[in-house]
């Protein structure tokens, strides 16, 4: 999926993430009926409140993560799965670009981190995240965010492609020219012209 279609449905799920944690107990069934969209979205989907606590958790955000709603709820989800980058370094949340979006309300995409698995083990995800504002407030945030696995395997397949494609064409540059000494050595060879011993013995030196 790319970021069109992303940025698409972080906006269907930003008005049901907003619709859900708004709504009263006096509207269970329709907020049930959202609880129920959100939940059977394929991309991993946290809904946060104004302090960044997560409010809102759906299965395939478990699923990615192994990290469950009941891990989560009333917590900050950057330090289960967000408080290290890739090489092992402390993540602070004040760095992070989905709490920076609770407090300025500025959306940001990013694909060029990684998730930690309740396992310990990590994953490269792209995610997208938006402010949710009512009457012109900033009351939360959401992420939708996706696993990019195959997708980061395909692009180093690809480099190491173009590598051996670009050594090949390295090598047979050289044999190349190799060749073509080759063939100016024998050319420049075959204007030798005369007879007599001394030219034979040069000859067979050659």
């Amino acid at each position: 999926m790319n970021w069109v279609n992303l940025s698409f449905l972080l906006e269907q799920v930003e008005r049901l993430v907003m619709a859900f944690t708004e709504m009263s107990n006096e509207s269970d069934a329709l907020k049930k009926r959202y609880e129920l969209i959100l939940t059977s979205i394929g991309e991993g989907v946290y809904g946060l409140d104004k302090n960044g606590l997560t409010t809102f958790v759906n299965p395939a955000a478990e699923r990615m993560t192994g990290w469950l709603e009941e891990d989560l709820i009333g917590k900050i989800v950057h330090e289960f799965h967000h408080h290290s980058h890739e090489d092992g370094r402390h993540y602070p949340v004040h760095t992070c670009p989905v709490y920076q979006t609770v407090k300025d309300g500025v959306q940001r995409e990013v694909d060029n981190e990684v998730f930690w698995r309740k396992d310990g083990s990590q994953f490269p995800v792209e995610y997208i995240a938006t402010a949710i504002e009512h009457e012109g407030e900033i009351v939360g945030a959401v992420i939708v965010f996706k696993d990019i696995s195959e997708r980061k395997r395909s692009e180093r397949e690809l480099k190491s492609a173009l590598r051996q494609v670009e050594e090949l064409k390295e090598q047979l540059q050289a044999e190349n020219r190799y060749l073509m000494d080759e063939i100016q050595s024998q050319h420049n060879y075959a204007k030798m012209i005369g007879q007599g011993p001394a030219l034979d013995q040069i000859h067979t030196q050659i």
